[in-house]
């Protein structure tokens, strides 16, 4: 599936991928990177399982000078849920919820997942990873900004959870998120995997609150 522009918002389903469901991976490639336009939106999408914005399965995938907001999925993945191998570059991943689990913003379980030059801000999760959430594989986060989102349980920025899942952070911010709840545990990381914090990363003003 490639996307060049165009705006997918206000769909409704019942099963995953409210907004694109794809079992052969996307392509997004729009706007101007260098003036910040995104010619691709994917908002006010609901989806009762996962993926609120984009399900995407089987096949790399791309997501590039894209905005995903204000999307809810009743299960993972309130913005993005990715199954395998995804680019996201120049992406605002924004105010996007899960709204019975958790990654408010993206939620991977698997492949490489690269997010650079890229916004995740003001996502919410019922339980972990209110920005992002990798449960398996291998996350690469650079140059980002990961803030303002909130998870029920623990990290509300980041959570990483699995001995198979791999990831590395540098050149990131990750401020002003907050867990909140019965758990309330980690406001900005959650690690439960091989995590490194690289060159340029700052964690800081993330908080947890009953």
């Amino acid at each position: 599936l490639k996307i060049n522009g165009g705006t997918i918002e206000n769909n409704k389903s019942t099963k995953a991928g409210a907004g694109i469901f794809s079992a052969k991976g996307v392509n997004i490639n729009s706007g101007d990177t260098a003036a910040g336009t995104k010619d691709v939106i994917i908002q006010g999408n609901t989806a009762t399982t996962p993926a609120g914005g984009i399900f995407i399965r089987n096949t790399s995938s791309t997501i590039k000078n894209a905005k995903i907001t204000g999307n809810t999925s009743g299960g993972l993945g309130g913005g993005i849920y990715a199954e395998v191998s995804t680019n996201i570059s120049y992406a605002e991943v924004s105010e996007n919820r899960s709204s019975a689990d958790g990654g408010g913003g993206i939620n991977a379980t698997g492949g490489t997942i690269a997010v650079n030059n890229s916004i995740i801000n003001g996502n919410t999760a019922a339980s972990w990873g209110g920005g992002y959430r990798a449960s398996g594989g291998t996350t690469k986060i650079s140059n980002s900004t990961i803030s303002n989102n909130t998870a029920g349980n623990g990290g509300a920025g980041a959570d990483f959870s699995g001995s198979s899942t791999n990831a590395t952070i540098s050149n990131t911010t990750i401020s002003g998120n907050q867990a909140k709840g019965a758990d309330n545990q980690a406001g900005g990381i959650q690690n439960g995997s091989t995590l490194t914090l690289s060159s340029g990363t700052v964690v800081s003003q993330n908080t947890t609150a009953n």
